[in-house]
């Protein structure tokens, strides 16, 4: 279990049928909780990206800033 602030990739980049896979191990519970900065999650300039069992908590306004960025799930 654990708490995040923010989670920013630039340039990162998976493949059609091998995308990065980001997810939270087995049982435990992944937070980005963050009321300060805009943008918690941000992905620039990146594809193919899944994320998987986390929970985005206690926004002050956005949740993603997704930017040049295709195929994220």
């Amino acid at each position: 279990n654990g708490t995040l602030r923010q989670l920013f990739f630039r340039a990162v980049n998976g493949a059609s049928g091998a995308p990065i896979v980001l997810k939270a191990y087995p049982g435990a519970k992944v937070t980005i909780q963050n009321s300060v900065q805009a943008n918690p999650l941000a992905t620039w300039s990146c594809s193919f990206i899944q994320f998987e069992g986390l929970e985005v908590s206690h926004l002050k306004s956005q949740g993603a800033d997704i930017r040049e960025s295709s195929d994220i799930e």
